[in-house]
């Protein structure tokens, strides 16, 4: 029975092995390289897996800068979507997926998802206005679309949001009597987004 588990456990870890390589291997045969590149630090904010075709925007003012244009009219009924995919420009039925990563139904863990939505959809933002009363949108907020995770990624779950750790790069060793490694990652993203605020 030991035996059964041990194999069980090792033939799980390959198959996900190779589902990863094959994720990477979409990519590359679709003509889009995992964008942007994988950072060379131990963890990193899910922000910096953005791909570079993926345009995401703060406010309407904000969308305004970036693209020159008014931003369409806001859509209570629908979610809250502070994104566009530039690539599409098709305005068909057309599904595309995406991957989105969201948390797992004990709040817990950090898991990795499909978003499902038609072309028309992906490249049109339903951003709220920055000024006057609105309402709380009992749709949400459509998650911003991430590439795939690359071997020796893994999504990690704080206090502070979703982060990426890279297992492939050893973490700075832990000080006697100081912070963990994981301590010090919680830091340096809240001085991350401190510094973002201030600017």
């Amino acid at each position: 029975m030991k035996f059964e588990n041990e194999w069980r456990q090792f033939t799980d870890i390959v198959i996900d092995a190779f589902a990863q390589i094959e994720a990477v291997e979409d990519l590359y045969r679709s003509g889009m390289t995992p964008n942007p590149p994988q950072p060379t630090s131990p963890q990193y904010p899910i922000t910096a897996l953005i791909p570079s075709y993926i345009q995401t925007f703060t406010n309407q003012a904000d969308y305004q800068q970036k693209t020159g244009n008014a931003a369409p009219a806001y859509d209570i009924t629908k979610p809250i979507k502070l994104w566009i995919d530039t690539s599409k420009v098709s305005n068909t039925q057309t599904i595309v997926n995406y991957n989105i990563v969201t948390l797992d139904a004990s709040f817990q863990k950090a898991i990795m998802t499909t978003l499902s939505v038609p072309f028309y959809v992906a490249n049109t933002p339903n951003i709220p206005p920055d000024s006057g009363p609105t309402p709380s949108n009992p749709n949400g907020t459509a998650s911003t679309p991430v590439r795939a995770l690359l071997p020796g990624e893994v999504l990690v779950a704080s206090p502070f949001g979703i982060s990426v750790q890279n297992t492939n790069i050893q973490p700075l060793p832990t000080p006697a009597g100081g912070l963990t490694a994981q301590e010090h990652a919680w830091l340096s993203e809240i001085f991350r987004l401190v510094k973002k605020n201030l600017s």
